[in-house]
């Protein structure tokens, strides 16, 4: 009968251990936020003789949570406050001790202590703390780091920008985001940047190429010049980039020469920094990359020849002649996507025969490729009744009785409506 009872008994008792743990642990966190609302309660009556000039009483920091309660109050309104506030919030840190204290355990706590001490201190923003945050560039921890970086990041002053790439440089492993955000933020020079693209660690080069093309500032052409041919393909693509910021015949030089690159990507970069230049120059070049053997390319050297030609009825006219249907649709696509197809509506009525007839030929190309669509609202409901008829002209001379099927731009070339 006693072992009967037993397994019962042990399983009523495991049961009722759980239940007080359960009651226990819910009237232990009540009491813990009833003091938590208490201090805030607190702190947020005294919070403005403090930010006038008052100092807290040392009795009211004693206890960890008080001070935890205060210093979160003052974050929050170093986030939220204009400039005068944040000064009286940051001086309120310093005469409390709370700034020296955190300042310590970034210096010696323990590894969660230090990690949320670099945080916090990114967050207070005062100059005072960026030798504490520097000197965490080298904590042992790795995440400790990463946070010392984003708060400098945060910071933004131009004096942790050396720093910063030295960092960088010794370190093996890095968040590369985290470490462009705060570069970005701290380096106003990009000449900064230039030891990295002189590194042998072509990940370094790569990030140092990225920094420079992110940067706000720019350098000279010769000074990019070595690193057009780097054999790092992300170098020359985050050069590319730099370059079509920085213009010049040098620079489209350049970057026709990277129209020839192996690496699709880089191609890429250098007709989009081309189409970015209006570099008419490389009208040639972009024309040949129409035919390149990837898509991606192919679309930006559309977009690129849509802003680079003077005259588009000319390139389309070459494209249509090099039986190059992809070319075609792809340039069409452009002009129709950029609004220039519609903006030459108007030219169907200019008095300038050159204009007229160019325009003429562009649109008529377009309705036979089946973008019509710009051509049939402007018969139908521009106000320009001139307009209307040019357009409703040179729809008829296309085709007439057209079966527009409401389809969209480039589904498919017009067919005559059959009878019947």
């Amino acid at each position: 009968m006693p072992t009967i009872l037993t397994v019962p008994l042990a399983l009523a008792a495991v049961l009722l251990l759980m239940l007080l743990f359960i009651v226990g642990r819910r009237a232990w966190r009540a009491m813990l936020f009833r003091r938590l609302d208490a201090y805030q309660e607190y702190w947020l009556k005294q919070l403005p003789a403090l930010l006038a000039g008052a100092t807290p009483h040392v009795s009211s920091l004693d206890k960890p949570k008080a001070r935890e309660v205060l210093e979160s109050l003052l974050v929050r309104r170093l986030q939220t406050s204009d400039p005068v506030v944040r000064t009286q919030a940051i001086q309120l840190l310093e005469r409390s001790g709370l700034l020296d204290s955190r300042l310590e355990l970034l210096q010696r706590g323990s590894r969660w202590q230090r990690l949320h001490s670099a945080a916090i201190l990114g967050q207070v923003g005062s100059p005072t703390v960026i030798p504490a945050l520097l000197e965490a560039l080298h904590d042992k921890n790795h995440a400790v780091r990463i946070a010392a970086v984003r708060s400098l990041g945060v910071i933004g002053s131009a004096k942790v920008a050396p720093a910063l790439v030295r960092f960088l440089v010794a370190s093996k492993a890095v968040d590369k985001t985290v470490w462009l955000d705060a570069a970005l933020l701290c380096v106003t020079d990009p000449q900064q940047f230039l030891p990295l693209l002189q590194s042998e660690r072509p990940e370094l080069r790569a990030l140092g190429a990225q920094a420079i093309a992110e940067c706000c500032e720019h350098l000279a052409v010769d000074q990019l010049e070595p690193f057009v041919f780097d054999p790092d393909p992300e170098v020359r693509a985050q050069v590319a980039r730099v370059i079509g910021k920085t213009g010049g015949a040098s620079a489209v030089r350049l970057l026709i020469a990277a129209t020839y690159d192996e690496e699709w990507f880089v191609r890429l970069r250098a007709l989009a920094a081309l189409g970015q230049l209006r570099a008419v120059a490389a009208l040639d070049a972009v024309m040949r990359a129409m035919g390149d053997h990837n898509f991606r390319v192919r679309q930006q050297a559309a977009a690129t020849l849509a802003a680079l030609a003077t005259h588009p009825e000319e390139v389309l006219q070459a494209l249509t002649l090099g039986n190059d249907r992809y070319a075609r649709e792809s340039y069409l696509s452009q002009l129709a996507r950029s609004g220039m197809l519609w903006n030459t509506l108007p030219l169907l009525c200019s008095k300038q025969d050159s204009l007229r007839r160019g325009a003429e030929e562009l649109l008529e190309n377009a309705i036979r490729a089946g973008y019509f669509h710009e051509v049939q609202y402007a018969a139908e409901t521009d106000p320009d009744p001139d307009i209307r008829t040019a357009a409703a002209r040179l729809l008829e001379k296309c085709g007439t009785n057209l079966a527009f099927s409401g389809a969209e731009h480039g589904a498919g070339p017009l067919a005559p409506a059959h009878s019947g």
